[in-house]
């Protein structure tokens, strides 16, 4: 079937609507409907149900998707006479559930479940050989794997909340953080893989949780989840650690792992020194404007606390902008450095990078308000969390596809005046049956663009 298929079904049934059917039309695609999709236990007992469970799950998904970035919203700007028969024909329901019954839902729901969710949607990317292109050397997916700040106050939120005391005020934070994987690639892929919340188990712990401890814990989950995936984790500095290295030894993982001149000592003193004996192992290139000038160096012995013996290679890039502006790149390897390979390496370990920007900073600054309490319970909270990245992934999935820049871009100009559009839509636009019937049966041709 042809790629203008959406557009056909769309000018003989209405006119309107773009922007829900091309993302609803991508889901479809890619995970099939919402009930089959959402496969958590229900916590109520069913014989006092009048919505469905996906109902509530998918409201929350909109929620994030219309750039609401609150609950108590979902009562004010969705609840409308259009937008209640669109529930009606998705999912049955006479009208949309209150943002109330929404929250207490969340509380009730088992985190871990929603945690499944994320990372079958990456498993299912993989099986369908989405990301294969994607691959470094054709062969590792990248994850990436960062630590981020998703809610801070003057006051307790709970029991898990971690505290950080200024030593010139006296005032104490309270703040919960996560470290994140997601799978990254270099046209800006950035798709939630494994989550692990940094968290105290109790008020007052002699000692905090942190990211290191938290690592241990996530890598246990990521190699259960993907036994067999091969892997390269692309790591900041503060994972320049024995025991971090081990972990990718026993899970069979390479590593780039950010090396600053004052972590290792004995790591960054070899290199220097190997870098004068060995001339040969550097060259130089233009790119873009930009000269840089690569160095490696392989066989880098390196013992940790525990006298575990590492062999190491080092990557230096150091980078010359035509305004004579110095950056210089360094980066551990597990995977042995040649010349015909230095390239691809160095570009790999800044795709980290990803996690920051197309990741973080869009789930902060952009509409998903990542940040925000969206609960004032601790599970909830979480379960808001997990729906939040698999809203992330799928409207990563519909930007980048062929159907929404052929029926959205062009048509809106700007991504902030579509989003707006589509709240419009959904507050406005009768989704019709024969619509409905299409998105769910009718298979359409999606490609993925890479910028």
């Amino acid at each position: 079937m042809t790629d203008n298929t959406l557009s056909s079904c769309s000018k003989s049934t209405s006119s309107k609507n773009y922007q829900l059917k091309t993302f609803l039309k991508v889901f479809n695609h890619y995970y099939g409907n919402f009930k089959t999709f959402f496969k958590v236990s229900d916590p109520r007992k069913s014989s006092k149900c009048l919505y469905p469970l996906e109902s509530y799950l998918y409201l929350a998904l909109m929620m994030f998707l219309l750039r609401l970035q609150s609950v108590r919203q979902i009562n004010y700007l969705l609840n409308t006479v259009a937008a209640n028969k669109k529930f009606c024909r998705l999912f049955g329901c006479s009208n949309l559930p209150h943002s109330t019954s929404l929250n207490k839902i969340s509380r009730r729901l088992i985190p871990e479940e929603m945690q499944v969710i994320t990372s079958n949607m990456v498993k299912h990317l993989i099986k369908q050989r989405v990301l294969e292109t994607r691959r470094l050397f054709g062969k590792y997916y990248m994850i990436a794997v960062d630590g981020t700040y998703v809610y801070s106050s003057p006051t307790r939120h709970c029991e898990h909340c971690l505290t950080r005391t200024s030593k010139k005020t006296g005032k104490t934070t309270y703040y919960h953080m996560i470290l994140e994987a997601k799978l990254v690639t270099k046209d800006g892929f950035a798709l939630s893989v494994m989550s692990e919340f940094v968290q105290n188990e109790e008020e007052n712990p002699s000692k905090q949780d942190c990211e290191t401890k938290a690592f241990h814990r996530l890598a246990a989950k990521l190699k259960q989840a993907f036994p067999k995936l091969p892997i390269i984790l692309l790591l900041d500095g503060l994972f320049a650690d024995g025991s971090i290295f081990q972990i990718c030894r026993e899970n069979n993982w390479e590593a780039l792992i950010v090396l600053k001149d004052k972590d290792l000592s004995t790591v960054n003193q070899e290199f220097k020194n190997l870098k004068l004996v060995h001339p040969e192992k550097s060259f130089q290139q233009n790119k873009g404007g930009c000269k840089q000038d690569f160095s490696w160096c392989n066989d880098i012995d390196y013992r940790d606390g525990k006298k575990r013996q590492f062999s190491l290679s080092i990557i230096e890039c150091i980078e010359q902008q035509a305004d004579e502006k110095t950056t210089k790149y360094k980066s551990i390897s597990t995977i042995r450095v040649r010349r015909n390979n230095i390239c691809k390496l160095s570009d790999a370990a800044r795709t980290r990078w990803v996690i920051e920007n197309q990741g973080f900073n869009t789930q902060k600054n952009h509409g998903f308000a990542l940040k925000h309490q969206y609960s004032k319970n601790y599970t909830g909270m979480k379960v808001f969390y997990y729906l939040l990245q698999i809203c992330h992934t799928w409207e990563q999935l519909t930007r980048r596809s062929n159907l929404f820049k052929r029926l959205c871009t062009k048509k809106y100009g700007s991504i902030k005046n579509i989003y707006f559009n589509m709240l419009e839509e959904w507050r406005r636009e009768v989704l019709s049956d024969d619509e409905i019937n299409f998105i769910k049966n009718t298979k359409v041709q999606i490609r993925l663009d890479s910028g």
